[in-house]
């Protein structure tokens, strides 16, 4: 299955989905310039911003104006006619000192061929072209709709077709820095910034207004771009019927950071719904100073997330169950809307069974995590639920290849876990089998986990792999390095299993397994500790998170013959430059590979 998007080549990596909404996993397959980049010299992503399409070139701020039949020049983003963009068009947007203070609707429909782009041409010290919410103008003809619906507030780059049964297909952002929907210290109901509206009206951002925001699409490709100082930096969403649903989405090489609301868990730095995501060459910083939104929040089905840093954040890693679409990727969520009259359309069903396979298999691989210090995550990974728990993931978590770096002292962070299923509080299963099997598993192998205090002399935070006794965690498919002592008991806690899970489901009664399954509380449920490699000196460099030279403790095992040679990491992303390398082989564990 293949999506063949324009300059994906860059990467030498190629996108998820077939593009025809069928749903399914996103197939990773590598081609392309990465395998002929000269040794010791990784290529960066490099966004190509010249015109390739059949339709118009549109440049807006051209400092040297071009001419020709298919050219249009503007000096700003509200002379561009955005209403009419067809495929093959593209907008270039160059590089000025001060921000375009524009706001942008796309609404129209490419093809895979002949995509409608959105590109800014960089400056001369590779700046990005900066649009800015803050104070921004909508042209008056932007087909928002009713200025009472609040859509025009969501965004500062918005992705919609107001008619309900248009959905904008192939689409490509990239090489743009959008920012500020909220500023001062984010906090809603304050500190939005305000715009003109298409009315004329001076009109504040919703608190969870996105510097990016898709409302409904196909084949949307958002790369290279920089999305800060907003509620949420992307948002994605995804709704019944079909024509409003978000599906084959690539998001790729941005830099995305500084976004969220002080002391609001509802806004992200991204916060992605749909089918059929492939997350990969990403740096995701720190958020807004005081959020509680996580770094990376997916309630997709069919989702691979590779070779990206993540820094801290309330979450790092949260996927959790699909929610405004869960008609469109659950069966018997689908059989309660078609029976209670909800519009379904033509290959539903197909795609339903599709998405609900997609939906028990998540990649994860080749990212670089740091979690440290105040405000960190206390789960790397939180998988399965937040909300509804019968609608939660099933099936497995792949979690390989990643170098995670837990730095953390006593006194602040009593302890760090790897996974984080729950909080398990109820367990209806309308829809689940009954039993064990309904729950979901990791399957956490080749990983890098290095546990160390972040002041000199203090005592560093305890571990444990699972936050939960019915967390089902297995580490048998190969082998882990971990920093010894991680089995350590947290003085004065009592804990029945030191390093694995050890709270039980409702609140903390052991004996009520009413919320999981028989024996969830018993014990802890992470299998194949025997396999772990323990370590008492860091094989990684603490400063640039890479392994050190000759890390013989980081030597690779065998790959595990239950994934197919299309899922190794077969790249590497450098935590520092963000640079993407061809990774040379699998004999190192962890996210980049070691010189024995």
């Amino acid at each position: 299955m293949k999506r063949e998007l324009l300059a994906l080549a860059m990467l030498g990596i190629a996108a998820c989905g077939s593009g025809n909404g069928s749903g399914g996993n996103p197939q990773p397959e590598d081609n392309g310039s990465l395998d002929e980049a000269p040794a010791g010299k990784p290529p960066a992503l490099k966004i190509d911003c010249r015109h390739f399409g059949s339709g118009r070139d549109i440049q807006v701020g051209n400092p040297q104006p071009e001419s020709g039949p298919a050219i249009l020049q503007f000096a700003s983003l509200g002379e561009v006619d955005w209403n009419q963009l067809a495929a093959g068009d593209t907008v270039r947007i160059f590089w000025r000192s001060e921000p375009y203070r524009e706001k942008i609707l796309i609404r129209g429909q490419g093809t895979a061929e002949q995509p409608i782009r959105l590109c800014g041409v960089p400056g001369p010290a590779g700046q990005l072209p900066a649009i800015s919410g803050q104070d921004a103008t909508s042209r008056p003809d932007l087909d928002f709709g009713d200025i009472q619906y609040g859509m025009e507030d969501l965004g500062v780059v918005t992705i919609y077709h107001r008619d309900y049964y248009q959905r904008p297909e192939h689409i490509v952002i990239e090489g743009l820095k959008i920012t500020d929907t909220l500023g001062g210290e984010g906090r809603v109901d304050e500190d939005e910034f305000h715009y003109t509206a298409t009315n004329g009206q001076y009109r504040p951002y919703l608190g969870g207004a996105s510097c990016l925001r898709v409302q409904e699409g196909r084949a949307i490709t958002v790369r290279g771009n920089e999305l800060s100082n907003c509620g949420n930096g992307l948002f994605i969403l995804s709704r019944p019927p079909e024509s409003q649903m978000a599906r084959d989405i690539l998001v790729e090489g941005n830099s995305i950071h500084g976004n969220g609301a002080t002391n609001s868990y509802l806004m992200h730095n991204a916060y992605l719904q749909g089918v059929d995501f492939l997350v990969q060459a990403n740096r995701f910083g720190e958020g807004r100073p005081g959020s509680m939104g996580g770094n990376l929040k997916m309630r997709t089905a069919g989702d691979v997330v590779r070779y990206n840093f993540f820094a801290k954040a309330a979450r790092i890693l949260d996927f959790v169950e699909v929610q405004d679409h869960a008609e469109l990727v659950l069966p018997w969520r689908f059989a309660e809307y078609q029976a209670g009259g909800g519009e379904v359309s033509a290959g539903d069903e197909e795609r339903v069974a599709a998405a609900w396979a997609a939906y028990q298999k998540t990649y994860v691989y080749g990212n670089v995590i740091l979690n440290q210090g105040p405000g960190a995550s206390g789960s790397v990974v939180h998988y399965s639920y937040d909300n509804v728990q019968e609608d939660r993931r099933p099936g497995t978590l792949y979690f390989y290849n990643n170098t995670v770096v837990l730095l953390g002292d006593f006194e602040e962070q009593a302890l760090y876990q790897l996974v984080d299923q729950g909080p398990w509080y109820g367990n209806s299963e309308p829809g689940f089998p009954s039993g064990e099997e309904s729950f979901a598993t990791v399957r956490a192998f080749h990983n890098v986990i290095y546990l160390g205090a972040l002041s000199s002399g203090a005592q560093r935070s305890y571990f444990e792999f699972t936050r939960f006794r019915p967390d089902k965690l297995d580490l048998a498919l190969g082998e882990n390095w971990i920093s010894g002592g991680w089995d350590e008991a947290i003085p004065g806690y009592g804990q029945a299993f030191p390093g694995f899970g050890n709270r039980c489901t409702q609140y903390d009664d052991c004996t009520d397994d009413s919320a999981t399954y028989p024996g969830g509380n018993a014990t802890h449920h992470v299998v194949g500790a025997a396999m772990l490699r323990e370590g008492t000196a860091a094989p990684i460099d603490l400063q640039t998170y890479l392994p050190l030279p000759g890390s013989a403790p980081l030597a690779g095992s065998a790959w595990p013959g239950e994934l197919s040679e299309s899922y190794q990491p077969h790249y590497q992303i450098d935590p520092a430059s963000g640079a993407i390398s061809a990774r040379p082989s699998l004999a190192t564990l962890g996210a980049w590979e070691a010189s024995f």
